[in-house]
């Protein structure tokens, strides 16, 4: 079985601990791991819930020797969501979320997005 790779990327305001706890408890997340830096406020979610929770410190370096995890993904991936949104002359704040969910969605789906949604939309309703 392959292993595969989900974004999951969230617009926060105000971010803090309780958030990010209420988020993992909402998510469908079991089995999954979870990789961020070592800001203090994910570190109180350890490993609870049925999932892996994997850290790099970014004042040691930019990958923790231990465990291969990285940083460089998950600034990979905000630096294309942006790059992405700039050819599109730029974001609205207050469609910032719908921008999100269709890059999440394209990530998911590949880089044929009628197709997929018309395969997708077929899968869920199959003409008879």
């Amino acid at each position: 079985m392959a292993n595969t790779i989900n974004i999951n990327i969230e617009d926060l305001d105000n971010l803090n601990i309780k958030k990010i706890h209420q988020l993992t408890m909402t998510q469908d997340i079991i089995g999954s791991t979870i990789h961020s830096d070592e800001w203090r406020g994910y570190l109180p979610l350890g490993n609870e819930n049925d999932y892996t929770h994997l850290t790099v410190n970014h004042s040691v370096g930019f990958i923790n020797s231990t465990t291969g995890v990285h940083a460089q993904k998950i600034e990979n991936t905000w630096m294309r969501v942006k790059i992405k949104q700039k050819k599109q002359s730029g974001i609205r704040r207050t469609l910032l979320l719908t921008y999100l969910e269709e890059f999440m969605w394209r990530q998911h789906f590949g880089g044929k997005p009628f197709k997929n949604l018309v395969l997708k939309i077929h899968s869920v309703y199959p003409v008879a």
